[in-house]
């Protein structure tokens, strides 16, 4: 299990739910996974959005629930535009290594 944020509670409350998921190398997962762990444990705007993430050895799934679709959707392109930073950063590295 992976880091959590809101309770129970506030899940059940929220009306919108999307799950966002990573598969691929375990080594490439992890990572994804360490650097998304702060927004996961803390999201922006726990009043409308609690989020839940869990990490097999090739898959990261991330979980959002809200209450409505706005924040919603500026939940999901935040942590799609982290998961895709944290994706070309490794890209950069592993080229600048070669």
């Amino acid at each position: 299990m992976g880091p959590e944020s809101g309770s129970e509670k506030h899940i059940e409350k929220r009306k919108y739910r999307a799950k966002i998921e990573v598969v691929g190398e375990s080594d490439i997962v992890k990572i994804i996974y360490e650097a998304l762990a702060p927004e996961i444990e803390t999201p922006p705007n726990l009043k409308r959005v609690s989020v839940s993430a869990h990490r097999d050895r090739e898959r990261y799934t991330i979980e959002i629930y809200s209450r409505d679709i706005p924040s919603l959707r500026a939940a999901i392109n935040s942590y799609i535009y982290l998961i895709y930073t944290a994706i070309k950063t490794l890209e950069t590295a592993r080229e600048t290594t070669r």
